[in-house]
């Protein structure tokens, strides 16, 4: 069964984006613009989203996000 508490979500969102980034400081920096930073680029967004998917057991599609998610930064 995945863990659904906003903690567990939130530690496992953020797991995910260290793994995807490589960027550390992003636990400890939850409000880090990681987009203008550079960080997370357009494949990096697909990526999260099937690491989400997979991990949260939840369906995401890329066409449900905001164009500033996916756009350039």
């Amino acid at each position: 069964m995945i863990e659904t508490s906003p903690q567990s979500i939130h530690s496992t969102v953020t797991e995910v984006l260290v793994s995807i980034t490589g960027a550390e400081e992003i636990a400890s920096a939850p409000d880090l613009e990681i987009r203008k930073l550079g960080l997370l680029d357009s494949l990096g967004v697909v990526n999260l989203i099937v690491a989400l998917c997979e991990r949260l057991g939840v369906d995401i599609s890329p066409a449900e996000l905001e164009e500033t998610y996916v756009a350039p930064p």
